[in-house]
């Protein structure tokens, strides 16, 4: 009887703490804003499941658990002249300019922000080459947010391959 008594204790106790770590989650706000600091258009988060990106509006609250690994994918629009630029994780901007991010979640993971940023457009290239008399050569161009590679790792969706490049012949001035 005593060890019946003391195996159905240790059941709950196991039963009991496997719910407490199965219930930590931790709600994080996902946002998106432009240059003026104002929520923009909607972000996608991976759904594993459906082997795609679900869109959201922003600001979007999403509890997750702590722990877990989840991916986001700001907009790939030009809105009102701007587009994105980086990630933002609570306050550390991530330089990394590769737009779908993976992000572990922690105790102290609050806010996850799309950044925007303006183009610029009428740009001229303008190159000298002191004491010489060249007349010609290529110069070349990587886009990092041009989009033309099928992800395998998140369904094939079409991601950005930093490593495309534009080349171009022009006259030095």
């Amino acid at each position: 009887m005593k060890t019946t008594k003391i195996s159905l204790l240790m059941l709950v106790i196991i039963l009991f703490s496997s719910s407490i770590i199965n219930s930590q989650t931790k709600i994080v706000l996902v946002d998106q804003k432009n240059s003026y600091n104002l929520s923009i258009d909607s972000i996608g988060h991976w759904n594993d499941g459906q082997n795609r990106f679900d869109i959201y509006a922003v600001p979007r609250y999403f509890t997750w658990n702590i722990g877990s690994t989840q991916t986001l994918l700001g907009s790939q629009k030009i809105i009102n002249n701007e587009k994105y630029i980086y990630w933002i994780n609570n306050t550390s901007v991530d330089n990394n300019v590769v737009n779908h991010k993976s992000f572990q979640i922690y105790p102290w993971t609050n806010n996850l922000t799309s950044k925007f940023h303006p183009t610029e457009t009428g740009i001229t290239i303008r190159t000298s080459l002191e004491g010489t008399s060249a007349t010609g050569g290529v110069v070349e161009f990587r886009d990092p947010w041009f989009i033309d590679f099928q992800d395998a790792q998140f369904g094939n969706q079409l991601s950005i391959e930093k490593t495309i490049s534009l080349q171009f012949d022009f006259v030095f001035l």
